[in-house]
């Protein structure tokens, strides 16, 4: 494992397919102050940040990170400080930023919004290992302050955009806010297709620029930090784009023409993410079209293929998919399955190969098609089926060129 120290970064995820994405193992510590550390690990636009609080009250740590990375994040903090966290606060539900929850043999007191706690205890994402240890002890649908370290930590919820139980977590004293996914590192954002809604991001971004002042540096859940200046571009763009796309459906206009007709010169640097300005209108759109919480096939799913394997599983899909009209949350229910499937790295490779099939047959108009086609590579690399590996790969970068697909293009031509 690389660390590397610097003295002073969605699919989305995503919850989904960025899992699969996530395997650079560089973790990289920065110094941001005597008492707060960053960590980040993974490669933009899938790199995922967490900070900790140091201090004489002991350790606090906001978010922790995919299961697989846990020892490494472990080592590090123990490098730091020979204690435990005391305390973990998550800024959401997604397994990038609540994988390693229980990892810590202390039992450390978890805070988190309530819809968290919510989507934890109904297994909405069926998180495989999930222990009790995962969940929140405290859940707060309100703004509170904690005083750790010498410093009042604001929790401040603003649940509805990435997903309904977002919140950021503002230090203070140190001038540090840490946004989880509703800051998305200056890119177009990503959204939970089952609870989140893209049309609400622009007054969740003006929530969080109201909330805190003018000297502040906002570390995001995905991507590199931001300035003030940066988030009120975000801001914008976000703004802006929103009520465009809201005016062109007023108009009668389905989501394709609006992405024909609308090219967003203004705002084509936030193309270089996760998310493309097609995506990002559709999105918008389709929230919009059809605001609140959908239909999970995961559970059910999921079930069947702990107690019947891979097949079975296949079959129950297509029985329970036509509980869901819009082919973007069955695809995003496919993608998300395929990731739980894979365990996050240490799980059964073949039977995610299996999902992420049907994803690229039946379902290749999805606008995330690109992440699905390069997490279908990397997998087939794992096994060393190169061929097949270098054809999605290569399908991904024709779509959506990456720094990720393009590394894994690179390992497996020093493999040959």
């Amino acid at each position: 494992m690389l660390v590397k120290y610097f003295a002073f970064l969605s699919f989305g995820l995503l919850l989904s397919s960025a899992a699969i994405a996530q395997t650079q193992n560089d973790l990289i510590v920065t110094k941001l102050n005597d008492k707060l550390f960053k960590f980040s690990i993974g490669e933009d636009p899938h790199s995922t940040n967490m900070v900790a609080s140091i201090g004489e009250d002991g350790v606090l740590l906001v978010d922790t990170g995919y299961k697989q990375y846990g020892s490494a994040l472990k080592k590090e903090l123990a490098l730091l400080d020979d204690s435990l966290p005391n305390l973990i606060i998550n800024t959401h539900l997604h397994t990038d930023h609540t994988g390693n929850n229980d990892s810590f043999e202390n039992d450390p007191i978890i805070i988190a919004h309530r819809n968290v706690q919510r989507d934890m205890v109904e297994g909405r994402y069926m998180l495989r290992g999930l222990s009790s240890g995962s969940k929140p002890n405290i859940v707060v649908s309100d703004p509170i302050s904690i005083f750790f370290n010498g410093e009042e930590i604001k929790l401040i919820p603003v649940p509805g955009s990435h997903s309904d139980g977002d919140m950021i977590v503002y230090f203070t004293k140190s001038k540090i806010v840490v946004t989880g996914d509703i800051g998305y590192g200056m890119k177009y954002p990503s959204y939970d297709l089952l609870n989140g809604n893209s049309a609400l991001y622009a007054q969740a971004a003006q929530t969080v620029l109201e909330s805190t002042d003018e000297d502040v540096m906002y570390i995001s859940g995905h991507g590199k930090d931001l300035q003030r200046e940066d988030m009120e571009k975000w801001s914008e763009m976000l703004a802006k784009t929103t009520n465009v796309i809201q005016q062109e459906m007023e108009k009668g206009k389905d989501f394709e023409t609006i992405q024909k007709e609308n090219e967003f010169i203004e705002w084509q640097s936030f193309e270089e993410g996760y998310n493309t300005k097609d995506s990002w209108i559709k999105n918008v759109y389709l929230s919009i079209e059809n605001p609140g919480r959908s239909p999970a096939l995961i559970p059910a799913v999921f079930n069947v293929y702990e107690s019947e394997g891979i097949d079975e599983a296949i079959k129950k899909f297509h029985e329970v998919k036509q509980e869901i009209k819009r082919e973007d949350i069955i695809a995003f229910n496919l993608q998300t399955l395929s990731t739980i499937i894979y365990d996050e790295g240490e799980g059964e490779i073949d039977d995610a190969i299996a999902i992420l099939k049907i994803l690229v047959k039946d379902y290749s108009g999805n606008e995330r098609i690109w992440v699905n086609y390069a997490n279908l590579g990397n997998l087939y690399m794992k096994k060393d089926m190169f061929d097949l590996a270098k054809k999605f790969l290569k399908m991904s970068m024709e779509i959506h060129p990456t720094e990720y697909a393009s590394n894994r293009l690179e390992e497996i031509e020093d493999k040959e």
